[in-house]
């Protein structure tokens, strides 16, 4: 009788270990990103928190299928080391007619900030700066300063 409960408190174990597992593979395997692309900055600027200095980068866009804030990944393209997450405060649709993906710039006493991240592909511009957003709309649509995202094909 005490083999058959121990045989059965083994099955149980060794059964939710298995269900833990699949679950942390799935969830794993669901958390993609939306869009991913590269970019280089020619000089530092400011995203959020981070100032970003002047090299390539990786950014990803990651799918929270609405539960959580839209984040934005910035890795170092040399090193895959994570540079920044910042978190979307705000987003816009738009149609993509001949218009490119890019961080969008605007300048706060006299340093360069990245306010927005338009993505071209998914029709979405990702607002992370709202007060730089709101200005630079007002003036032109794209700024020299604006820095192209190009799409990674995988």
């Amino acid at each position: 009788m005490k083999s058959n409960i121990q045989a059965n408190a083994k099955r149980i174990t060794l059964f939710a270990a298995v269900l833990v597992a699949v679950l942390i593979f799935t969830g794993g395997a669901n958390a993609q990103s939306t869009f991913q692309g590269t970019f280089t900055l020619n000089h530092s600027a400011r995203w959020g928190k981070t100032v970003l200095g002047a090299g390539d980068y990786i950014v990803r866009v990651n799918d929270t299928d609405g539960s959580a804030p839209l984040v934005a990944e910035i890795t170092y393209a040399k090193s895959g080391k994570r540079a920044a997450i910042e978190s979307c405060v705000d987003a816009d649709t738009f149609k993509a007619n001949g218009e490119k993906s890019a961080l969008l710039i605007g300048h706060r006493g006299g340093q360069p900030v990245i306010h927005s991240f338009r993505v071209a592909e998914l029709g979405e511009t990702f607002i992370f700066d709202r007060t730089l957003a709101s200005r630079q709309g007002a003036e032109e649509a794209m700024t020299p300063d604006d820095v192209p995202v190009y799409a990674v094909k995988r």
